[in-house]
Order: structure tokens, then sequence, then C-alpha cells
């Protein structure tokens, strides 16, 4: 009989086999953790790679603005030949008509590359401006 009280007490060894869930645990905090870092570090990346984009768009929105007064100027200034001259002309105040006519015209042609040079520039500008508010956010 003491065979049969030998198979009782060798019964399947259950602690063995049990999973070590401690380890298992700890792994799975280590790759969250991991991830975690990853995306972090990966985030600092791309808001310091959307800083640098910012301050180089404000740098050449600081250009054009500067650009585009400058055209805005020029404009004006070609706007108020043009009021001139045509005073000029239409009260008789030149001595030969026909040349102050071609001068108008050509000042006329000026006036109006400008003025389409200027509202390029500004569309341009505007482009930019809104790309800039889009980053900001």
């Amino acid at each position: 009989m003491s065979e049969f009280g030998d198979n009782i007490d060798s019964g399947p060894d259950f602690s063995s086999k049990q999973r070590p869930w401690g380890i298992i645990s700890a792994v799975i905090a280590f790759v969250i953790l991991g991830a975690l870092v990853f995306w972090i570090t990966h985030e600092k990346k791309n808001d310091q790679a959307r800083q640098e984009i910012l301050a180089a768009l404000d740098k050449d929105l600081v250009d054009e603005e500067e650009a585009i007064k400058s055209q805005r100027e020029n404009v004006m200034e070609l706007t108020r030949e043009v009021e001139t001259m045509r005073t000029s002309i239409q009260s008789g105040q030149v001595k030969n008509r026909k040349e102050a006519v071609s001068q108008f015209k050509e000042l006329v042609a000026q006036q109006h590359a400008a003025r389409e040079k200027f509202t390029q520039m500004a569309e341009a500008y505007n482009k930019k401006v809104a790309e800039y508010r889009n980053l900001e956010q």
C-alpha cells in the first residue's frame, strides 16, 4: 500500500508551471514606458522643427512686408505723377502736347505694372500669413 500513498503525494507540480506574472508585468510596463518616452521625444522634435519653421516664416514675412510697403509707396508716387501730368495736359500747361501724352501713356503703363506687381506681392504675403497662422495652431 505504500505504493498508492506515493502516487497521491506525487501529484502534478503546478507551482513550477505557473506563469511568472511579475516578470510579464514588468516587461509590459517597460515596453509601455519605452513607447511613451519615444512618443514624447518624437513630439518634442516635431515641436522644435515647427518652431524653427515659424521663425523662418516670421523673418520672411517681415522682409516681405517691408518690400510690400516699398512697392505701395512706388505705386502711390506713380499715381501722383500720373494725376499731375493728367492735370497739366488737360489744363494746357505743356508745350508739346503729343510728347506729353506719350510720356503720360508710358507713365500709366508703369503705374499699371507697379500695381500688378504690388497685387501679386500682397497675395503671396497673404498666403504666407495664412500658412503661418495654420502652423501656429
